[in-house]
């Protein structure tokens, strides 16, 4: 009862939606069983969104070009070429 009482007020505290709520139970289920390294690939395939994004960054990599910088050419911090 203890446990229903805690996680009651996490989830009102933290304004938890439905899918969050059943995305956080889930994850409590799943605490505390073994997986293997195919089962553990399999899991982060499905709950996680990685994918990679190009965007055009200075040559030293200190910005990206987006938004404000899109339209030069240079780097406005180093003064590098656009990459």
């Amino acid at each position: 009862m203890f446990f229903v009482e805690r996680l009651y007020i996490f989830i009102v505290q933290h304004c938890l939606s439905p899918e969050a709520k059943d995305d956080y139970l889930r994850q409590r289920r799943a605490a505390g069983t073994c997986r293997t390294s195919h089962l553990l690939n399999i899991m982060v395939a499905e709950s996680a969104d990685l994918y990679d994004r190009k965007v055009d960054c200075c040559s030293a990599g200190c910005v990206a070009f987006s938004v404000g910088r899109q339209n030069l050419t240079e780097c406005d911090m180093c003064k590098a070429l656009r990459y």
